[in-house]
């Protein structure tokens, strides 16, 4: 009798120590994915701190972008003409659009008319001339974003309609 209970307490304990087993398995398996996921999170930080930084970067190159703009359109609202010209015609056309419109801008802060149409008259390469006033005139949104309306140019083609 003292033998079939021990037997019977003996397989309780090995059931118990299969179950325990089984448990420690299915903990280390869980274990496992939850270390996984926690390096994936890492990864995922490290990640978005590097977008951030390159956002943060891009912003910054963004807004001295933008200050220089300015400044050289202050720059070349207050230089002669001719020398302004000279300097605008070796910038690229998009470079001398955001000019032309601090330039309006600016002219616009100090209560004074605009020289940027002007400008654009003076320049030697006409078909450049006509490129930029036409990027002037007609914005992607299809507003008007510079004080440039007209060229009296007879040599440049009329921009199509936006």
């Amino acid at each position: 009798l003292w033998r079939e209970e021990l037997q019977k307490k003996e397989e309780q304990l090995k059931l118990k120590e299969e179950i325990l087993i089984n448990r420690e398995n299915e903990l280390d398996k869980k274990n496992t994915e939850v270390n996984k996921k926690l390096e994936a999170l890492a990864e995922r930080e490290k990640e978005l701190e590097q977008k951030a930084l390159a956002l943060e970067q891009k912003e910054k190159q963004y807004d001295d972008k933008e200050k220089n703009i300015r400044e050289q359109a202050e720059k070349l609202y207050n230089m002669p003409p001719a020398d302004a010209v000279t300097i605008l015609e070796q910038q690229s056309e998009a470079d001398i659009v955001a000019i032309l419109r601090a330039i309006d801008a600016y002219s616009e802060e100090i209560g004074r008319a605009s020289t940027s149409s002007y400008l654009l008259t003076l320049f030697t390469d006409k078909a450049k001339s006509a490129n930029v006033f036409r990027k002037l005139k007609y914005s992607s949104t299809g507003d008007m974003d510079s004080g440039v309306e007209v060229l009296d140019d007879p040599n440049a083609e009329e921009p199509p309609p936006p």
